[in-house]
């Protein structure tokens, strides 16, 4: 098997890719190749470019996701409406096929078992189902489509909960949390919302124990980003622990969890900053660091989606403003310390994993 890898979206216009890099055992980046998905991106990341029009804009978390045994890798490709599907191999990635995502401007994908859902940003909106076949390729899963809260909601991120009951959804335009129940066949019942504690819900995460950690970045207000913590009721209703917990800093967007369940972070992406967090056996969130300020990745950096190294010691975040990806390590008391950068991916970058 290839080493540790990571794998960005560039999200190009006129040639969607992935880009791969190889992660030494201390933590450095070296760039493996790029792999076309034989799709378009949007060719603008709102995180770079936060005046883009909403027509193009891709702002979301989980624009790529692994298979459930993580020998394939699957991409959105926001501008050509499909999903591609790659083989991971030892030479990177080999295209296996690409399939219609079900609506317009496909953002965020989450995969359980042979199970995968999309959330589709505009036209209607709404999630769809995918059946993950064993070499890879979708197949359309009938009668999954699923609207969401409210046409034009603007999802930012689907997932599937720790036990595989449920799916979420974060709503951008509406404030809400969406909370599908996942039926034995794979197709979900109708969507049930709840009122996001601050605005702008965007990206999120969950604990071990299965408890939600979602950022909000509250229409990009000046030091008014917050992050708030929920478990879930019987019904799969989320019920808030910590509400809306200041980061001090701008536009708190994406969201990752240490293996240990200890610590989450939120990128900032108009501070340029990552703030952390220390997540009690309660799940209350209590902030790091009085001023918000853990990591810094740079003014105009416009810091987006992370990601936390398997063995938990490094955090990394895509950069598209600087075009680089950022590499903090991670200490035992949830501190991060700068690491060498590395460059190679574009401003319009989204979405980034690691295996």
């Amino acid at each position: 098997m290839p080493p540790e890898q990571i794998y960005v979206q560039t999200n190009a216009a006129e040639a969607n890719e992935v880009a791969v890099f190889n992660r030494t055992a201390d933590g450095t980046l070296q760039p493996a190749g790029r792999f076309g998905t034989d799709g378009l991106g949007t060719g603008v990341s709102r995180a770079a470019d936060p005046t883009a029009s909403d027509s193009l804009g891709v702002d979301s978390q989980e624009a790529l996701a692994f298979s459930a045994d993580r020998a394939f890798l699957f991409a959105v490709n926001g501008g050509s409406n499909d999903i591609s599907s790659f083989a991971i191999v030892d030479s990177g990635l080999r295209l296996v096929g690409k399939t219609p995502s079900g609506g317009p401007t496909p953002v965020s994908i989450a995969v359980r078992g042979n199970l995968l859902y999309v959330a589709n940003r505009f036209g209607a909106g709404g999630i769809a189902g995918f059946t993950v076949e064993a070499d890879g390729q979708l197949s359309p899963l009938a009668g999954s489509e699923r609207p969401l809260s409210a046409a034009g909601a603007a999802p930012a991120q689907v997932s599937f909960t720790r036990d595989g009951r449920f799916l979420v959804v974060t709503e951008l335009a509406t404030n809400q949390i969406v909370t599908y129940r996942v039926n034995g066949d794979g197709r979900t019942g109708r969507a049930r919302s709840v009122r996001s504690s601050g605005d702008t819900p965007f990206g999120f995460a969950f604990d071990p124990s299965g408890r939600l950690i979602v950022s909000e970045a509250v229409g990009g207000t000046a030091q008014a980003g917050t992050v708030s913590s929920y478990r879930f009721g019987t019904n799969g209703q989320p019920i808030l622990i910590s509400a809306s917990v200041p980061t001090h800093q701008t536009g708190a967007c994406w969201v990752v969890t240490t293996g240990d369940g200890r610590y989450a972070y939120t990128s900032n992406t108009v501070s340029g900053s990552i703030s952390g967090y220390r997540i009690d056996a309660h799940g209350n969130l209590t902030l790091l660091a009085a001023d918000g300020l853990n990591g810094n990745t740079g003014e105009n950096s416009f810091c987006s989606d992370m990601a936390i190294s398997g063995d938990g010691r490094f955090l990394y975040v895509v950069n598209p403003g600087s075009e680089t990806i950022g590499a903090f390590a991670v200490q035992p008391d949830g501190g991060l310390v700068p690491q060498p950068y590395v460059g190679g991916v574009p401003n319009s970058a989204v979405g980034i994993v690691v295996r």
